[in-house]
Parts: C-alpha cells; sequence; structure tokens
C-alpha cells in the first residue's frame, strides 16, 4: 500500500520459481522518504542480489545504489 506517513518503496522483485527466494530487487524510495532540505531533486534506485551459495538459505551477494541527486541552497526572502 501507498502511504504519505510510512516510509516504503515501489520496484521490481525477482523470484525463483518453485522455491519461492528471492533472486534480486531494484526498489524505488516512495515520496514518504523524506530527504534533508538542501536536496532539490532525489532519483535513487536500491539494488539487490542474492546466492544460495550451496546451501538451503540465499544470502545477499551485493548491495548497489543507483542514481541523480541534485544539491542546491533554497532561495530565502530577506525582510528589510
Amino acid at each position: 500500500p501507498d502511504s504519505k506517513l510510512q516510509p516504503m518503496f515501489h520496484g521490481m522483485l525477482s523470484v525463483l520459481d518453485e522455491e519461492f527466494a528471492v533472486l534480486n530487487v531494484d526498489l524505488i524510495p516512495t515520496e514518504s522518504i523524506r530527504f534533508p532540505y538542501l536536496i532539490q531533486e532525489i532519483n535513487l534506485h536500491y539494488k539487490q542480489q542474492f546466492s544460495n551459495y550451496n546451501s538451503d538459505y540465499w544470502l545477499p551477494v551485493d548491495y548497489r545504489v543507483e542514481g541523480d541527486i541534485k544539491v542546491g541552497k533554497s532561495e530565502i526572502d530577506q525582510v528589510v
């Protein structure tokens, strides 16, 4: 569910058929996740891959964050 009060993500989740094991995720934060005020624009993808390493358990292989961030000061009106 999409909520403006609770931080969430949307994106893609790949699952191995019949084993129901998560293979990888590609997630984008929703608008409910707040970033510092100096960040004017943000476009991030959180990515992670998993492997079973010859066992019954699937463990993370890597974790990546890819994207663009626009940083700058906001304009402040001065009272004279």
